[in-house]
């Protein structure tokens, strides 16, 4: 999609197809990645938001709510 990159690079206009497919094919990837991200974070919330951020965050297993503010 970048001018430059197919000026310096003739074959690389014709991988993906067409600059629609390949704009088309980064648009289904944000949607994967953001459905990834949305069920992720509901399972956090589900099985104990609290507790799950202590984890990530500061690696601790308690239910104080000090991972969940830096977080």
């Amino acid at each position: 999609m970048s001018p430059a990159l197919v000026n310096r690079f003739k074959w690389y206009r014709r991988l993906p197809g067409n600059r629609q497919v390949g704009r088309s094919l980064h648009f289904l990837v944000l949607c994967a990645y953001v459905a990834f991200v949305i069920a992720h974070v509901a399972m956090v919330f589900v099985t104990g938001f609290a507790r799950n951020m202590n984890h990530i965050v500061i690696d601790s297993d308690n239910l104080l709510r000090f991972g969940m503010y830096i977080g």
